[in-house]
């Protein structure tokens, strides 16, 4: 299956057969060989049945016994080859049939020249069986017998078998046979051929020529434990960006020759991982495998990698590398790559350029926390669980509410349900955030069809860019234009609602429509004036963490003055979010906030569509 170059490129360990693809692959083959034997010998059973009938019908019987012989046969073997399934011997009993059957049939009275026809038919059928090696040695076996045979009955050591040609017609057979035996093998040479160039295409990186991350799961050491390691070119993209798609090729292809020399003259199993990742397999030696001799090793590997430098050109070129490693034995080696993965994270996130997997740190406390947020969350969007509150925003001064802000809730497995708040990173990264928000845009206006108050719903930025959200949010707010309910956009400040077209095109279509628009957040880490005079901004929302945060630093105060002085030169409105006690309250009345929001005055919950 694989020829002897990229065999020698591969780990002693890699076991092929395990793979998905050579699984489905032999799967296929074994089907098509059955189907081959299964259809070889009911022809051979066919054709006997076939010369019965035409004699019963021409009432000559004395050759039906001859036949009915072979239909027999051939029903028997191929139902006992049904039942024993070993391919094996499923490919060898019509060989040895055909082989056995031409000579029968050269000798055999009555035969009606079928030694001619499995003499045609036996080559093609051994090389579909057995493919080009082993097909070429039945052939010769053959082809070989037959002229031996045929010389022997020509010149009266056997007798004359019953194949009727002359001279010249078995010359034309035999050069028929010849061209038919070329054809065939080489046919079956370059099939081989192309099917060896695409197992070595699921096998070996394109670009690198390196094994892929597939060859790699299935090249563990078996019996003993060993070092997964990862290494990442750091500024690839950086790199990339700078000097184009040739020169991020290139570091690639250089990267991926380091390594393997490196892997090579250290004992390592080297491999392409997915994008600028590179996969290491380092087995156990004499010495035991320990985190600390793990960490010496691998910064010795990082600090060769970082003084090879790349040239090209005569430009100089300095990949930076991080590894994360685990160190893996056989109770976790189906969990090697993930733990890899993670420590190569936990790199990124300390700033390490090499990171061992520790399975006591808080990192994997944290990613089964996230896997097991992601279920609850996923289960919630497919069973349709997720369930909406409304909190009300209060007038400063009188305490009416105004309007409702929307606030989604997740239903636990307990039964009881939580903010959404701790699972939005998750959402952001899993692609499931924009699903939230679509769900929270039908019940809103549901509630705005079936209610005469206002009510706020939070977007982002992905929101607004996301296809077909834009559509949605006009189409809706022309549906409601003229009520006396109102949508309110709570859109979370960022540089780009500016700077992307699309951003201030969409709010200001919807902000026409009678939609308001609100600026979430506002004063916590961005914050930009220029925001609220360059989009058609109707209230700003001071972030709740700025409010409450007054009690201890008389900064916050300074700076919830200047957004509120800032706000009603320009005629904003203005909402203090977790007002939760009166003393905010009051700060709330001094700086004239007009609105209030929090637990002062009331808490999410379900409220009547009839307000």
């Amino acid at each position: 299956m694989f020829d002897q170059s990229s065999r020698a490129k591969l780990p002693v360990e890699y076991d092929f057969r395990k793979t998905e693809w050579n699984i489905k692959l032999r799967s296929g083959l074994l089907a098509y060989k059955r189907f081959l034997v299964i259809i070889s010998f009911m022809f051979a059973s066919i054709i006997p049945s076939i010369f019965i009938i035409i004699d019963l019908i021409n009432g000559d019987t004395g050759a039906v016994f001859n036949y009915l012989i072979p239909v027999i046969c051939m029903s028997l073997i191929l139902f006992s080859l049904l039942n024993v399934g070993k391919i094996k011997y499923m490919i060898t009993a019509p060989i040895l049939t055909a082989f056995a059957g031409f000579f029968l049939a050269a000798y055999l009275p009555h035969s009606r020249q079928m030694g001619l026809v499995i003499l045609l038919v036996f080559i093609p059928l051994v090389f579909h069986l057995t493919g080009s090696r082993v097909g070429i040695y039945w052939s010769i076996a053959f082809l070989t017998s037959v002229t031996g045979v045929y010389f022997l009955s020509i010149t009266g050591v056997l007798p004359e078998w019953n194949i009727r040609f002359g001279e010249y017609q078995a010359l034309m057979v035999a050069i028929s046979v010849i061209i038919m035996l070329v054809i065939l093998y080489t046919g079956q040479i370059q099939r081989e051929k192309l099917l060896g160039d695409v197992i070595r295409h699921l096998t070996f990186d394109d670009t690198t020529g390196l094994p892929n991350k597939e060859t790699m799961l299935h090249s563990f050491p078996s019996g003993k434990s060993f070092i997964l390691a990862i290494a990442r070119i750091n500024n690839f993209s950086e790199l990339s960006s700078l000097f184009g798609y040739e020169i991020a090729e290139k570091i690639l292809i250089f990267t991926a020759q380091t390594i393997s020399k490196i892997s090579e003259r250290d004992g390592f199993g080297c491999f392409k991982l997915l994008g600028h990742e590179y996969g290491l397999i380092i087995p156990e030696t004499d010495c035991q495998i320990t985190t600390k001799r793990t960490e010496i090793l691998l910064n010795a590997l990082w600090f060769e990698l970082q003084s090879i430098k790349f040239i090209d050109s005569g430009k100089e070129f300095c990949p930076s590398y991080r590894i994360g490693a685990s160190i893996v034995d056989h109770q976790n080696k189906s969990k090697a790559l993930s733990m890899a993965d993670i420590a190569l994270n936990m790199a990124d996130k300390l700033q390490h350029t090499v990171y061992i997997y520790n399975a006591l740190s808080d990192d994997k406390i944290l990613m089964e926390k996230s896997s097991r947020m992601y279920s609850v969350l996923l289960d919630n969007i497919n069973n349709g669980q997720l369930k909406i509150v409304y909190q009300p925003v209060v007038n400063t001064k009188t305490g009416e509410i105004c309007w409702y802000e929307a606030l989604l809730r997740v239903k636990l497995e307990n039964g009881t349900y939580e903010s959404i708040y701790n699972y939005l990173p998750l959402a952001r990264n899993t692609g499931l955030y924009n699903e939230l928000t679509r769900f929270m845009l039908k019940d809103v206006f549901s509630m705005l069809l079936g209610s005469d108050i206002d009510v706020s719903i939070n977007i982002t930025l992905s929101d607004i860019t996301h296809p077909g959200f834009m559509e949605e949010v006009i189409n809706m707010c022309g549906t409601i234009q003229g009520r006396k309910s109102n949508l309110i956009l709570e859109i979370l400040e960022s540089e780009e609602l500016v700077e992307i077209d699309l951003c201030r095109d969409f709010i200001k279509t919807v902000h026409e429509l009678g939609c308001r628009i609100a600026i979430d957040d506002f004063g916590s880490g961005y914050s930009n004036f220029c925001t609220i005079l360059n989009l058609p901004v109707d209230i700003v929302k001071i972030d709740g963490a700025l409010m409450k945060s007054v009690e201890s630093d008389k900064n916050a105060l300074n700076m919830i003055e200047s957004i509120t002085s800032f706000c009603h030169k320009s005629d904003k409105l203005i909402v203090a979010e977790y007002i939760e006690n009166e003393y905010l309250h009051n700060i709330a009345m001094n700086y004239d906030i007009q609105y209030c929001q929090g637990y002062h005055f009331g808490k999410p919950s379900d409220i009547p569509v009839s307000h």
